[in-house]
């Protein structure tokens, strides 16, 4: 009997690894590159949260393959740090990450800022939120 083997065929966890991998250095990448860009500027732009979570989701399902919800998950909570430390180096710049200490009161920082009850905040609040669903939603094949 003839029997036919995909030898080229990647297993689940292998393409969640690769996922999380180029997932993770897309995070790194555009938290960086929006970082730079906001504190170049001055000025933050609330859209450039929705792109981070689109690209961030298109590696991730371009990559990754994967129909699992865990491929969600994953789109999400690297959405969310690339969101997080983007905003520390606009605000903070890159010296922050040199100490733990003051790593960890700016990223307290950040997250009471996230929290503010201004108009603009909770505006901005929205668009990271709406970024992180948008991830969810789209780093799987459904």
């Amino acid at each position: 009997m003839l029997r036919i083997f995909n030898l080229k065929a990647v297993s689940q966890n292998e393409r969640f690894f690769k996922a999380f991998l180029i997932g993770l250095l897309s995070a790194i990448v555009l938290a960086i590159t929006y970082g730079f860009i906001t504190r170049l500027i001055g000025i933050q732009i609330s859209l450039l949260y929705i792109i981070i979570g689109y690209l961030i989701a298109y590696t991730i399902k371009k990559f990754g393959k994967g129909v699992q919800i865990k491929f969600s998950y994953l789109g999400a909570i690297l959405t969310f740090f690339a969101i997080l430390f983007g905003d520390i180096i606009a605000i903070f710049g890159f010296i922050v990450f040199i100490d733990f200490e003051v790593f960890v009161s700016a990223t307290i920082t950040i997250l009471r800022y996230w929290l503010l009850t201004e108009i603009g905040s909770l505006l901005s609040l929205l668009f990271r939120l709406f970024a992180i669903y948008f991830a969810f939603s789209n780093s799987r094949i459904v």
